[in-house]
Protein backbone atom coordinates (compact mmCIF):
# COMPACT_ATOMS: atom_id res chain seq x y z
CA UNK A 1 0.00 0.00 0.00
CA UNK A 2 1.48 3.39 -1.13
CA UNK A 3 0.89 7.18 -0.44
CA UNK A 4 -0.63 9.12 -2.31
CA UNK A 5 0.65 12.72 -3.21
CA UNK A 6 -1.43 14.26 -5.32
CA UNK A 7 -1.45 17.79 -6.89
CA UNK A 8 -4.64 19.87 -7.24
CA UNK A 9 -5.84 22.66 -8.68
CA UNK A 10 -9.24 24.36 -7.43
CA UNK A 11 -11.15 27.83 -7.33
CA UNK A 12 -12.21 28.81 -4.09
CA UNK A 13 -11.92 29.76 -0.04
CA UNK A 14 -9.27 28.85 2.29
CA UNK A 15 -9.20 27.92 5.58
CA UNK A 16 -7.02 27.87 8.40
CA UNK A 17 -5.47 24.80 10.08
CA UNK A 18 -8.38 23.14 12.59
CA UNK A 19 -11.22 25.08 11.34
CA UNK A 20 -13.99 23.35 13.12
CA UNK A 21 -17.04 22.88 10.28
CA UNK A 22 -20.39 22.02 11.10
CA UNK A 23 -20.09 18.57 9.62
CA UNK A 24 -17.17 17.68 11.31
CA UNK A 25 -18.92 14.97 13.46
CA UNK A 26 -20.55 13.09 10.81
CA UNK A 27 -19.24 13.82 7.74
CA UNK A 28 -20.04 16.67 4.34
CA UNK A 29 -22.61 13.99 2.94
CA UNK A 30 -24.68 13.01 6.02
CA UNK A 31 -24.43 16.59 7.32
CA UNK A 32 -25.76 17.54 4.21
CA UNK A 33 -28.26 15.10 4.16
CA UNK A 34 -29.91 16.38 7.43
CA UNK A 35 -29.79 20.10 6.77
CA UNK A 36 -31.75 19.00 3.36
CA UNK A 37 -34.01 17.67 5.55
CA UNK A 38 -33.61 14.14 4.07
CA UNK A 39 -35.71 10.92 6.01
CA UNK A 40 -36.13 7.53 4.74
CA UNK A 41 -39.75 6.63 4.05
CA UNK A 42 -39.04 3.22 6.11
CA UNK A 43 -36.05 2.20 8.05
CA UNK A 44 -33.86 -0.76 7.85
CA UNK A 45 -31.74 -0.50 11.30
CA UNK A 46 -32.46 0.04 14.66
CA UNK A 47 -30.68 2.41 17.16
CA UNK A 48 -28.15 0.43 17.46
CA UNK A 49 -27.09 0.01 13.38
CA UNK A 50 -28.56 -3.60 13.34
CA UNK A 51 -31.24 -4.79 11.20
CA UNK A 52 -34.98 -4.19 12.57
CA UNK A 53 -35.85 -7.64 14.82
CA UNK A 54 -32.70 -8.85 13.70
CA UNK A 55 -33.79 -10.03 10.22
CA UNK A 56 -31.95 -9.06 6.92
CA UNK A 57 -34.98 -7.95 4.48
CA UNK A 58 -35.05 -8.61 1.11
CA UNK A 59 -32.76 -7.57 -1.42
CA UNK A 60 -35.11 -5.61 -3.20
CA UNK A 61 -36.30 -3.45 -0.22
CA UNK A 62 -32.25 -3.14 0.75
CA UNK A 63 -31.90 -1.82 -2.74
CA UNK A 64 -34.76 0.54 -2.44
CA UNK A 65 -33.18 1.86 0.51
CA UNK A 66 -29.68 2.64 -0.76
CA UNK A 67 -31.77 4.27 -4.00
CA UNK A 68 -33.93 6.22 -1.72
CA UNK A 69 -30.56 7.71 -0.36
CA UNK A 70 -28.65 8.44 -3.42
CA UNK A 71 -31.86 10.09 -5.63
CA UNK A 72 -31.75 12.52 -2.91
CA UNK A 73 -28.81 13.01 -2.85
CA UNK A 74 -28.85 13.44 -6.93
CA UNK A 75 -31.58 15.94 -6.71
CA UNK A 76 -29.94 17.81 -3.80
CA UNK A 77 -26.05 17.72 -4.52
CA UNK A 78 -23.63 19.59 -2.30
CA UNK A 79 -22.88 22.75 -3.74
CA UNK A 80 -18.97 23.20 -2.63
CA UNK A 81 -16.44 20.38 -2.76
CA UNK A 82 -13.80 20.00 0.22
CA UNK A 83 -10.27 20.25 -0.82
CA UNK A 84 -7.62 18.78 1.39
CA UNK A 85 -4.88 20.75 0.89
CA UNK A 86 -2.28 19.14 4.18
CA UNK A 87 -2.73 14.97 4.37
CA UNK A 88 -5.24 13.02 5.58
CA UNK A 89 -3.61 12.41 9.28
CA UNK A 90 -3.62 16.42 9.44
CA UNK A 91 -6.71 17.82 6.95
CA UNK A 92 -6.91 21.46 6.13
CA UNK A 93 -9.43 22.64 3.89
CA UNK A 94 -10.38 24.75 0.62
CA UNK A 95 -14.36 24.94 0.47
CA UNK A 96 -14.05 24.92 -3.68
CA UNK A 97 -16.34 25.37 -6.86
CA UNK A 98 -16.70 21.82 -7.86
CA UNK A 99 -16.56 22.55 -11.45
CA UNK A 100 -13.19 23.93 -10.70
CA UNK A 101 -11.39 21.04 -9.09
CA UNK A 102 -8.26 19.18 -11.55
CA UNK A 103 -6.11 16.77 -9.84
CA UNK A 104 -3.76 13.90 -10.35
CA UNK A 105 -1.83 11.30 -8.98
CA UNK A 106 1.79 10.95 -8.68
CA UNK A 107 3.38 9.83 -11.55
CA UNK A 108 0.39 10.21 -13.78
CA UNK A 109 0.67 13.77 -14.78
CA UNK A 110 -2.53 15.45 -16.21
CA UNK A 111 -2.44 17.74 -19.13
CA UNK A 112 -4.61 21.25 -18.14
CA UNK A 113 -6.02 23.79 -20.17
CA UNK A 114 -5.48 27.33 -18.44
CA UNK A 115 -8.17 28.29 -20.45
CA UNK A 116 -10.73 25.98 -19.07
CA UNK A 117 -9.86 27.04 -15.54
CA UNK A 118 -12.53 29.46 -15.00
CA UNK A 119 -16.04 29.53 -12.68
CA UNK A 120 -18.90 31.69 -13.67
CA UNK A 121 -20.47 34.36 -11.13
CA UNK A 122 -23.22 32.25 -10.19
CA UNK A 123 -20.81 29.94 -9.30
CA UNK A 124 -18.93 32.28 -7.08
CA UNK A 125 -21.95 33.03 -5.54
CA UNK A 126 -22.95 29.99 -4.53
CA UNK A 127 -20.62 29.20 -2.37
CA UNK A 128 -20.14 33.01 -0.67
CA UNK A 129 -24.19 32.08 -0.46
CA UNK A 130 -23.25 28.88 0.90
CA UNK A 131 -20.25 30.47 3.67
CA UNK A 132 -22.25 33.01 4.40
CA UNK A 133 -25.61 30.56 5.44
CA UNK A 134 -23.12 28.66 7.70
CA UNK A 135 -21.58 31.33 8.96
CA UNK A 136 -18.00 30.09 7.55
CA UNK A 137 -14.83 32.38 8.07
CA UNK A 138 -12.66 31.54 5.69
CA UNK A 139 -9.03 33.24 5.44
CA UNK A 140 -9.26 35.77 2.82
CA UNK A 141 -10.92 36.16 -0.49
CA UNK A 142 -12.29 33.40 -2.81
CA UNK A 143 -9.17 32.40 -5.66
CA UNK A 144 -7.57 30.12 -7.59
CA UNK A 145 -4.87 27.66 -5.24
CA UNK A 146 -2.74 24.98 -6.38
CA UNK A 147 -2.12 22.85 -3.65
CA UNK A 148 -0.89 18.92 -2.54
CA UNK A 149 -1.99 16.42 -0.76
CA UNK A 150 -0.25 13.36 1.67
CA UNK A 151 -2.35 10.72 1.97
Amino acid sequence: MGVSTDGRICFGYCFEDGYEFPWDTVGLDEWWLEVCGFKHSFNLYDATGEYIGGVKPSDEKITAYFKEKMDFQKANPIPIVEVNYCAGECPMYILAVPSSLVFCSRGDPTEIHPEKLTVTEEEKEILQHFCNDYKLKPLGNMKWYLTSYWG
